[in-house]
C-alpha cells in the first residue's frame, strides 16, 4: 500500500519546494543541486517500510542516482539501498526492498548522468504502518475501531483523507499510557461513498516518550579546538561546507556528522561523490585541529615542543571499488605527513604516499581500536594500541592533526557516486607541550 506522508521537507531547493512531489502531479518537482542533496518523508509513525516510487525529473533523458534511507528518529540513519535510474522513463517507478521498519524516509541524490542537480517530481512511500489495525464494529460500515503500539507518553492523533492527499484532524489528542491505542470513529452520518474512500493514518506529535538519541556531536567529543570540513557544498560558508566554533558545538549533519545509535561515539561519512577542497580530489568528513578556542589554525613543528593526538575509533565502511580510508593524520601546508590509512583489511601507516609498518593484516569493519601520534624531537612516534611501532623521522612545520574519515576512493576510481567511507570516532585527544 501507499503510506500517507505527514510532512516533507529537504535539504535545500532552487524554488523548486519538496511539497510538489508528493503534490500528485508529474508537472511539478522538487530540486537542489549538489551530491548528497535529500528529500525526506515523515509517514507519522514507525512503519514497514517495503519500498518507494520515484518519478524523476526528465527521467527518460537521463539516468540518476540515489541512496534510500530510512530512520526511526530521523537522527540515525540506515542505508536501504543503492539505485541507478534506467534513464527511459518519468512516471513513477518502483524499487523495493525487504526488512526494512521508519518513521522516515529519506532519498539522498548524487546528480545525474548529465549534470549535479537532483530533480525529482513526484515519490510514494510503500509499505504499511506497523501494528495498526483497522476493523469495523458490530454494525459494518458505521463503526472503524482502530488500534496501534506506541511508546508510553507519547502524543498521538488520527487523520482521515479521501485522497491521501489532503489529511483532516479526526481525533483529539491522546497521551498513550499503556503501550497500545485505541480509537473509534463512528460513520454512519457520512455518505457510502465518503466511507469507501476513507484512509486512515496516526500521526505522532511528541510527548514524554519520545524516542532517539538527542545527544549532539559535541556531547561526545571535545569539539572546542576544531574545525569540520563535510563532503558537501552548499550555500553555507566554505568550499565545501566548513564549521568552525562556535556554530561547531551546536552543529549534526544526520548523513555525514551525528551521534552513533549506542550514543558513545561520532559517526564520520564521506561518499565518493561528495565535493573536495581545492588540494584533494577525494571527498572528507573530518575534523582539522585549531587552537584558541577554535579560532584560529593550528601550526606547529615536529622539532619543537610535544605534539600527542591519540584516537579510538572504528572503521566501519569502505568504498566498493577502491576500499580505501585515511582515518587520522598529521597534515603540513602543503600535503599530509603521515596517516593511519585502511586499505581492505589492511590497517598500516602511511608515510607521505609510502607504506610504513603495517599495523594488522586482519582488519573487520567495525573493531574498536587506539591509534596515536608523538611528534617531537624531528620525527613522529607512533603507537597502537597502547603499543609503540616506530618513529617517523621528519622535519617538517605548519603542522596539525586531522581525525575522522578521508574517504580515499571517488568516480574516477570506478566507485559509484554513493560508495562511501565511514568512520565511529569514540574519543579523541590533542595535548601541546613545549
Amino acid at each position: 500500500m501507499v503510506l500517507p506522508v505527514a510532512a516533507v521537507l529537504a535539504s535545500a531547493d532552487d524554488g523548486n519546494v519538496p511539497q510538489n512531489a508528493i503534490d500528485g502531479s508529474l508537472e511539478t518537482r522538487w530540486s537542489a543541486e549538489g551530491p548528497g542533496q535529500w528529500i525526506q518523508f515523515d509517514v507519522g509513525v514507525p512503519s514497514a517500510i517495503s519500498g518507494v516510487k520515484i518519478a524523476t525529473y526528465k527521467g527518460d533523458q537521463r539516468t540518476a542516482q540515489y541512496e534510500i534511507q530510512t530512520s526511526d528518529t530521523g537522527t540515525i540513519w540506515t542505508t536501504l539501498t543503492n539505485l541507478t535510474t534506467d534513464g527511459a522513463s518519468t512516471n513513477l517507478v518502483a524499487y523495493e526492498f525487504a526488512n526494512a521498519t521508519g518513521k522516515y524516509v529519506r532519498i539522498v541524490g548524487y546528480g545525474n548522468s548529465l549534470n549535479d542537480w537532483n530533480s525529482i517530481s513526484e515519490v510514494e512511500i510503500l509499505g504499511s504502518q506497523a501494528g495498526l489495525e483497522i476493523t469495523a464494529g458490530p454494525n459494518p460500515g458505521s463503526i472503524v475501531s482502530l488500534r496501534w503500539p506506541t511508546v508510553a507518553g507519547t502524543l498521538c492523533q488520527v487523520q482521515a483523507s479521501s485522497d491521501l492527499l489532503a489529511w483532516q484532524d479526526v481525533s483529539a489528542v491522546m497521551t498513550n499510557a499503556t503501550g497500545t491505542q485505541s480509537w473509534e470513529e463512528d460513520v454512519s452520518q457520512l455518505d457510502p461513498a465518503s466511507r469507501i474512500a476513507r484512509y486512515y493514518r496516526v500521526k505522532e506529535i511528541g510527548g514524554d516518550g519520545s524516542t532517539g538519541n538527542p545527544k549532539l556531536p559535541s556531547a561526545v567529543l571535545n569539539l572546542t579546538d576544531w574545525k569540520l570540513t563535510l563532503p558537501i557544498d552548499t550555500a553555507h560558508a566554505g568550499s565545501p561546507d566548513e564549521y568552525g566554533q562556535p556554530e561547531l558545538n551546536t552543529f549534526e549533519d544526520t548523513n555525514y556528522f551525528h551521534v552513533n545509535a549506542a550514543g558513545d561515539g561520532v559517526v564520520f561519512k564521506a561518499h565518493c561523490g561528495g565535493a573536495t577542497t581545492s588540494g584533494s580530489g577525494y571527498p572528507r568528513s573530518e575534523l582539522r585541529e585549531m587552537i584558541d578556542n577554535g579560532t584560529t589554525k593550528a601550526s606547529w613543528s615536529t622539532t619543537s615542543g610535544v605534539h600527542t593526538m591519540e584516537i579510538t575509533q572504528a572503521i566501519t565502511h569502505l568504498p566498493d571499488v577502491k576500499p580505501h580510508v585515511v582515518a587520522g593524520q598529521i597534515h603540513d601546508p602543503n600535503s599530509d605527513v603521515i596517516v593511519f590509512r585502511l586499505e581492505g583489511t589492511k590497517l598500516f601507516i602511511d608515510e607521505n604516499g609510502s607504506q610504513g609498518p603495517v599495523l594488522t593484516t586482519n582488519y573487520q569493519l567495525g573493531d574498536v581500536f587506539t591509534v596515536k601520534f608523538v611528534a617531537q624531537n624531528g620525527g613522529v612516534d607512533c603507537y597502537y594500541n597502547g603499543a609503540y611501532v616506530y618513529t617517523y623521522a621528519t622535519d617538517a612545520t605548519g603542522c596539525y592533526f586531522k581525525a575522522g574519515c578521508y574517504t580515499q576512493s571517488n568516480l574516477s576510481k570506478g566507485d559509484a557516486a554513493t560508495a562511501y567511507g565511514e568512520v565511529v570516532i569514540y574519543k579523541v585527544t590533542v595535548s601541546h607541550q613545549p
